[in-house]
């Protein structure tokens, strides 16, 4: 009986012996060792990458707009002089004189010259109209000519570079227009009262012989002829602006207009000979205060140039005179340190 129990108990031991390998062959991987830590992580990166086409794009980083800078067709030259501050205070000083001359200074009530001089004489008489009428007409016509050149300039200096927004430019040019304004009316005005010449028609006018319709009209005002002097103000001024700065575009057209400007400045001072107001002297140096005023002014204060790099300044610019030039004992010679 012992025989037959022990004998069942191998049998049984054997068949679960014999199920426990069947079902180890069966499943390997449970026989294998728990995975490391880096499979476990690469598991796991796997399990949670998403595919490119699911995946969000990252935020877009907003451009940097940049301000464009502004260019102007018109500009102020770095190497040009800008106005100074002893230059607003004596453009301001001769603009209030000007106009206090004008305003208030008397009128002489006896020339303190009278008659020609040089060639005044045969000019006169080759160009004086004699006919009320046509001396008339001459007047009218130098009276409006000789606000085209000043209208011009303003015009050219003022609205052009408004119109091109550079406010720099057009307060600097604005500035040399005053300047040269004022210095050519002051210089005009004192002249009037300093010289007191006595108009071309003044003897005529006494003795009753003269057509001029103007015979008591600032009879002592010949020189300098004043509406001369206006309009060669405009007219320099149109010259030294449009050589410098290309208005109209550059080339002829800027060329042309300082043409034009002295045309109808010299023309002015025709128109005056013509209706009998001017001496051929006065009108001569009423154009040179003029031009003097309008190109010359501008150009030595302002428009004078450094060359590129130097760091002169007109101040420290020495000029002398010596006597004797080179081998012989006479003449002169002008020595400059620049």
């Amino acid at each position: 009986m012992a025989n037959i129990v022990m004998r069942a108990s191998s049998i049984a031991f054997s068949l679960s012996s014999s199920l426990a390998s069947t079902l180890l062959a069966a499943s390997p991987s449970l026989a294998q060792a728990p995975p490391s830590s880096s499979s476990a992580s690469a598991t796991s990166t796997q399990l949670t990458a998403l595919p490119p086409e699911l995946s969000l794009p990252a935020p877009a980083t907003p451009p940097i707009r940049v301000k464009p800078e502004r260019h102007h067709r018109l500009e102020w030259n770095p190497r040009w002089h800008r106005f100074r501050v002893v230059e607003y205070v004596t453009t301001a000083a001769t603009a209030g004189a000007a106009i206090g001359v004008f305003l208030f200074a008397k009128d002489s009530e006896n020339p303190k010259w009278v008659g020609p001089i040089l060639f005044d004489t045969p000019v006169r008489d080759a160009f004086r109209l004699r006919t009320r009428s046509g001396i008339q007409t001459a007047l009218d016509a130098s009276y409006w000519t000789a606000m085209v050149t000043p209208a011009q300039s303003l015009f050219d200096s003022l609205v052009l570079p408004a119109v091109d927004r550079n406010v720099d430019l057009w307060w600097q040019l604005a500035m040399m227009d005053a300047q040269a304004y004022s210095l050519s009316g002051l210089v005009t005005a004192t002249l009037y009262d300093t010289t007191g010449r006595a108009r071309p028609s003044y003897e005529d006018c006494k003795s009753g012989k003269s057509v001029d319709p103007a015979c008591n009209s600032g009879e002592f005002a010949s020189f300098p002829s004043g509406h001369t002097a206006q309009a060669m103000t405009g007219a320099g001024l149109l010259c030294v602006y449009h050589e410098e700065l290309p208005l109209y575009g550059g080339g002829a057209w800027d060329v042309a207009a300082c043409v034009e400007g002295i045309t109808v400045g010299v023309g002015v001072g025709v128109l005056r000979l013509m209706a009998d107001r001017h001496y051929v002297s006065d009108v001569m140096v009423g154009g040179a205060i003029g031009f003097v005023s309008g190109y010359a002014l501008p150009r030595l204060l302002h428009f004078w140039r450094r060359p590129p790099g130097e760091l002169v300044n007109r101040r420290d610019l020495k000029l002398a005179v010596a006597l004797g030039s080179g081998n012989g004992p006479l003449g002169a010679q002008l020595i400059g340190a620049f």
